[in-house]
C-alpha cells in the first residue's frame, strides 16, 4: 500500500514540474512560426518584384509615348521602331524578351472618328498587345483634327521565388500622348481600323493612297499620307 502511495506521489510530483518547466517552450514556438514567416517573406519578395516590374512598364510606355510626341515634321516608322529601342534600358533588370511593345499612331477627324495607322510592334513571349487599338473619349476630344500616339506594352512576369506564387502574371499598360509639333505627320502604312468616338454606325471602306494625295475607295474623306497602304475604317 505504502508502494504504491510512494508511485502516486512521484507521478503528481514528476506531472507538477513538467508543469512548471519552461526550458525550450522558445524554440518550439519558433519551429512553429517558421513556415509561416517564410512564407510571408517569400511572398513579400515576389510581391515587390512584380510592383517594381508593373512600374518599369508604366514608365517604358510612358516615355515611348513622349519621345515620339516629341517628334517633328515627317516621322515614318522607323523612327518610331527607334524609340521602341528605349525598351533596352528602361526596363533593366527585367530582361526585354518578356516584354511586347506596341506603338500606332491614329488620326482623329473633327467629327470624332479616327483611323490607326499600322502599328509598328516589338514582339517578345508576352502576350495581350494585339487586336485592334481604341481611343479613350477624352483623348479624342482634345485631338480632333490631329494625330494620337498610343502606346502599349505587355510583360510576363515570373515570380522571383515561385515559393507564394507561382504562375506567371500578365502585366499591361498602354498610354496616349498627342504630337506637340503642329506640323507632325506620319508616313507610316495606312492600315489600320478607326471607331467613332461618339458611337454612330459602322462600316467599311479600303483607304489607299499615295503620300500628300486622298484616299481612294469608300469612307475616305480625310487626306491619305500613307504609301498606298490598304486598311478599314469603321465609322
Amino acid at each position: 500500500m505504502k508502494y504504491g502511495l510512494s508511485i502516486l506521489s512521484a507521478v503528481r510530483t514528476r506531472a507538477a514540474a513538467f508543469a512548471l518547466a519552461q526550458a525550450g517552450v522558445a524554440a518550439v514556438e519558433f519551429a512553429l512560426l517558421v513556415p509561416i514567416l517564410l512564407l510571408v517573406y517569400l511572398g513579400a519578395v515576389d510581391l515587390s518584384q512584380g510592383l517594381d516590374a508593373d512600374r518599369k512598364l508604366a514608365q517604358l510606355t510612358h516615355t515611348i509615348g513622349d519621345v515620339s510626341s516629341q517628334m517633328s515634321g515627317r516621322v515614318t516608322r522607323d523612327e518610331l521602331t527607334g524609340a521602341l529601342a528605349l525598351g533596352d534600358t528602361i526596363l533593366r533588370p527585367f530582361e526585354t524578351g518578356r516584354t511586347t511593345l506596341r506603338i500606332a499612331v491614329a488620326r482623329v477627324a473633327q467629327d470624332g472618328t479616327y483611323t490607326f495607322f499600322e502599328p509598328v510592334t516589338r514582339e517578345g513571349s508576352a502576350a495581350g498587345c494585339s487586336g485592334d487599338m481604341t481611343l479613350p473619349q477624352a483623348m479624342i476630344d482634345l485631338a480632333r483634327g490631329h494625330f494620337i500616339i498610343a502606346t502599349e506594352g505587355c510583360y510576363r512576369y515570373t515570380p522571383v521565388v515561385g515559393y507564394a506564387i507561382e504562375a506567371d502574371i500578365p502585366l499591361y499598360k498602354r498610354a496616349f500622348h498627342v504630337p506637340r509639333s503642329e506640323g507632325f505627320t506620319y508616313s507610316g502604312q495606312g492600315a489600320g481600323s478607326g471607331q467613332s468616338g461618339s458611337g454612330g454606325g459602322t462600316g467599311n471602306g479600303n483607304c489607299a493612297g499615295n503620300s500628300g494625295g486622298h484616299g481612294q475607295g469608300n469612307n475616305c474623306n480625310n487626306p491619305n499620307q500613307s504609301h498606298g497602304g490598304n486598311g478599314n475604317q469603321n465609322r
